[in-house]
């Protein structure tokens, strides 16, 4: 029997998708800092969905699934070099020196090996679901998973309330990586999409639709509390755990068409989204450029168009991308 996709999952890949692309290229003004503070699923879905399908799964699979990020990692980085040398040469005036100091030279490269990244940030989300995937096929080699999971709400212990006390009395931007690796994030949200999967009846059947979606509105509902009571971004909250199991259970459960008017998200959550991920830092960067010789970068309806811009750039790169790719593969097999 053929199992039919559930494009409800793919549809929420897609709608985080784009939300990464304005956490990294934000909104101006309030609509920005809004969807900055509040809109935090985006990343611990891609590690819950990676869990949930690796459930099924051989270990063969997933040491698959780490040598195909490292690809995309070897390939990411040494992409975002040549951008680099091209940006800070021709377009901030740098030496090859200052270039290497700042991005290799002055970096701990045993940190950059687990944690990330040497030519951009963003990239530590693959350094993390990297070093995931070998935990998780560790754990799966020696029997060792299901005795695991406690580790589920130890770290996000630590991911939250850790990453509040850092924050609050040590600079986080230099201790960041204490929350941005496979252990404190990539493992936690991995796991419980795992555990998830190993317990999706008993849970779909006490957990109704109504209470389902319950659980959504009273995560964002805390977010509004979060932020009188925190009142400062971090990259989870309690709020975050709550609305990413609320959406993740939702999307599980259906087995309907998705809307028409919605195919486009589908298109990126089943797609699009690995190059729209790889090459929107790239995008935007290009578009700031262009911005800036159009001189209208301070033009307040072009700094709301441009996230969106860098949306649609990155999603048309994408599809050319996919379009080579399937050229080239059609080619070979001939």
């Amino acid at each position: 029997m053929v199992v039919k996709k559930n494009q409800y999952i793919d549809l929420l890949k897609g709608i985080s998708c784009i939300i990464v692309i304005c956490l990294h290229c934000p909104f101006p003004g309030v609509v920005g800092d809004g969807i900055i503070y509040g809109l935090r699923f985006s990343v611990p879905v891609f590690f819950m969905i990676s869990g949930y399908f690796s459930y099924s799964k051989s270990e063969d699979w997933i040491i698959d699934k780490a040598r195909y990020i490292l690809k995309l990692l070897i390939f990411t980085e040494l992409f975002y070099c040549i951008w680099r040398f091209i940006q800070g040469c021709l377009f901030e005036g740098n030496t090859v020196h200052q270039i290497l100091k700042e991005n290799v030279i002055n970096k701990n490269l045993i940190q950059v090996l687990f944690c990330g990244t040497l030519f951009n940030g963003t990239l530590w989300y693959l350094y993390a679901m990297f070093w995931t995937w070998i935990i998780i096929w560790f754990f799966r080699k020696r029997n060792l998973l299901n005795k695991m999971f406690f580790l589920v709400p130890l770290l996000l212990i630590i991911q939250i309330f850790g990453r509040y006390y850092v924050q609050n009395n040590y600079d986080i931007n230099r201790l960041v990586i204490l929350f941005r690796n496979a252990i404190t994030f990539g493992l936690p949200f991995t796991m419980l999409g795992i555990w998830i999967a190993k317990n999706k009846e008993e849970l779909l059947q006490k957990i109704s639709v109504p209470c389902n979606l319950c659980m959504v509105l009273v995560g964002f509902l805390l977010i509004v509390v979060e932020f009188f009571v925190v009142g400062q971004y971090m990259d989870t909250h309690i709020s975050t755990v709550i609305i990413v199991v609320g959406l993740f259970l939702y999307a599980v459960r259906q087995n309907k068409e998705v809307s028409k008017y919605l195919k486009v998200f589908i298109r990126i959550g089943s797609v699009w989204y690995v190059w729209i991920y790889l090459l929107h830092i790239f995008v935007m960067e290009v578009l700031k450029v262009l911005y800036r010789v159009l001189q209208i970068e301070d033009n307040i309806l072009g700094q709301y168009v441009f996230p969106i811009l860098v949306c649609i750039v990155s999603c048309i790169i994408a599809e050319l991308i996919i379009r080579l790719i399937n050229y080239f593969n059609s080619n070979g097999r001939k």
